[in-house]
């Protein structure tokens, strides 16, 4: 079984492999799913984002649950035993525009589903199919808002003679492998266009969820403290805060693009706001989370628990002739709230951001000697 890919494979969204074969890349592959024909829609539902009408392709599709209900996870699901994915000289890489607007994505994901059952932010599947006896070779896995490679639970993987560069957290993860071979592999550098920051990536992903709260509670209203007198629905909410993230997404793009002098002008025009547009940026353009790993081989897991969470091993990994360089980061504390221990967090179990929150840290700093106040009184 031998299927030949082009980029007509990819217009609608992910590649899902579910039969054993050979699948040999024929051109270099750029994902932009579902792109918009309109560039004043780029924040619809279905901008680079599964359709509702693809629900049986992509489980979860415009949903609240299962494996695609926060977009499209991956450029190609390998959900079958016994593939042999060659790249042949080619490459496989994010537009830019998709690479902004996407935050977690795999170039390459080794099961159904991006996250184990029970964990990550939301329910993606009870009965995720991981792949065993998978070969990647010969070319390029470029830019990606998350990793290169990523899987949870493979047996018998091999990859050689690739090239994994502009990654933003992993060149390879693959969480409780066994018989992992990495063979005249270079991994570097990693992404330097990390121009937004998870403000934005959190609140691009929800968009759907607020919308759908807006048209089912088109007159219920929130107030904020000090400006009580000005109720605010969801619509009203939606309306002041996807401006701000297009003209964000706009400075983002141009500085992808090396156009400092378009970047400039949105920083200097009177009729932005730019103080608000900054809060969903990251200027340098480096990783910005917790961290950034060339190669990352874990035990049975996410890597996000910390270490040695059970007593789960992996087994077999051989690494020879791989070249990990120029990774790079620059991590951006969050300062946040917790009680007893618990942090206070939002709908992807992050911590609140205070100082975006609250405008700075003497805004957080009057709130903090505000809340002890309270605490001694």
């Amino acid at each position: 079984h031998v299927v030949h890919l082009s980029p007509g494979d990819f217009e609608k969204g992910t590649y899902r492999i579910v039969r054993p074969g050979t699948y040999i890349i024929d051109e270099d592959i750029v994902f932009d799913f579902n792109a918009p024909q309109n560039e004043d829609d780029i924040f619809a539902d279905d901008a680079w984002w599964p359709n509702a009408a693809d629900i049986d392709e992509y489980p979860g599709a415009q949903q609240s649950r299962d494996a695609y209900f926060l977009g499209f996870f991956a450029g190609i699901v390998i959900e079958a035993d016994d593939v042999v994915l060659d790249l042949n000289q080619h490459s496989l890489r994010m537009s830019e525009q998709f690479y902004f607007t996407q935050p977690f994505f795999s170039i390459i994901e080794l099961a159904s589903q991006p996250f184990l059952p029970q964990q990550g932010p939301g329910f993606f599947g009870s009965s995720p199919v991981f792949a065993t006896n998978v070969c990647i070779k010969n070319g390029v896995l470029g830019l990606s808002s998350h990793h290169g490679i990523h899987g949870n639970y493979n047996e018998h993987v091999r990859v050689e003679g690739v090239h994994i560069r502009d990654f933003t957290t992993h060149g390879v993860q693959l969480n409780g492998f066994r018989d992992v071979v990495l063979q005249d592999v270079e991994v570097g550098p990693s992404t330097t266009m990390a121009y937004l920051n998870g403000n934005f990536g959190q609140l691009r992903a929800l968009l759907p969820t607020l919308r759908r709260i807006a048209a089912q509670h088109p007159t219920d209203s929130i107030t904020f403290h000090g400006r009580e007198a000005t109720p605010y629905t969801m619509h009203d909410l939606l309306h002041r805060l996807l401006p701000v993230m297009r003209n964000a997404f706009d400075w983002a793009y141009f500085k992808s693009q090396h156009n400092n002098a378009a970047a400039l002008a949105i920083e200097t025009d009177t009729s932005i706001e730019f103080e608000s547009v900054r809060k969903f940026l990251n200027p340098s353009g480096l990783s910005y989370g917790a961290v950034t790993y060339g190669v990352f081989l874990n035990y049975p897991s996410a890597g996000i628990f910390g270490w040695h969470v059970n007593d789960e091993q992996s087994d077999g990994a051989v690494l020879d002739n791989v070249y990990i360089h120029d990774i790079q980061r620059s991590g951006d504390e969050v300062i946040g709230l917790a009680q007893r221990g618990r942090a206070y967090c939002n709908a992807f179990n992050g911590p609140l951001p205070l100082v975006s929150m609250f405008g700075g840290m003497e805004e957080v700093r009057q709130f903090a000697d505000a809340l002890l106040t309270s605490d001694d009184e």
